[in-house]
């Protein structure tokens, strides 16, 4: 990474103020609750383990940090971080939850998304993960999986691959616009 950064000082102070910057935007916690960072859950073989970022010591919130070049599109949690999160919530219980991200190159921005696990529609989702677990964990997963090429992130302007994959596989149209040729006399079908 340092070399990235062009020196050992340069790249810990882009360090320094991207973990201030996410730290400015945790969760405040009630006197006496603290954070775990890093535990492992592992509550169930429906469930996915993992080691969440940080876990309040009352089991109140859940936390994941990302740290990126730039905002997700639209301001909202990327669908994976988001099934993530559910499964940490049905390994943890906790009923808050908050994706965090944050500027990689100096903390200059942030984006805190916050999940509340207890409401209607994400209780009526919930069942869903169980599911997908259990279809990641099939078999019969290679031989039913297909890449996610041509997704939504190939036209958001972000991969710096568009012209040698989605540009090259996807034929493009001959755009004569005004004055191309327009068929005229009778037409029999």
């Amino acid at each position: 990474a340092q070399s990235l950064f062009g020196s050992n000082d340069t790249m810990m102070g882009i360090v320094r103020d991207t973990a201030r910057a996410a730290a400015d935007q945790m969760p405040k916690l009630p006197e006496g609750v603290h954070w775990f960072a890093e535990p492992f859950v592992d509550k169930s073989k429906d469930l996915a383990p993992g080691h969440i970022d940080f876990l309040a010591s009352d089991n109140s919130w859940i936390v994941d940090l990302k740290t990126t070049s730039r905002k997700p599109a639209g301001g909202k949690v990327k669908t994976e971080a988001f099934w993530q999160m559910c499964d940490y919530h049905l390994n943890t219980g906790a009923p808050k939850g908050r994706v965090l991200y944050v500027d990689s190159k100096g903390g200059e921005w942030t984006l805190a998304v916050d999940i509340d696990f207890t409401s209607d529609i994400v209780q009526d989702f919930l069942p869903n993960i169980p599911k997908l677990v259990k279809s990641l964990r099939s078999k019969h997963l290679y031989e039913t999986a297909f890449p996610q090429l041509l997704n939504s992130q190939c036209s958001d302007s972000f991969c710096p691959y568009t012209a040698v994959c989605r540009d090259a596989l996807i034929p493009k149209g001959n755009d004569r616009g005004v004055g191309g040729h327009v068929p005229s006399g009778e037409i029999t079908i």
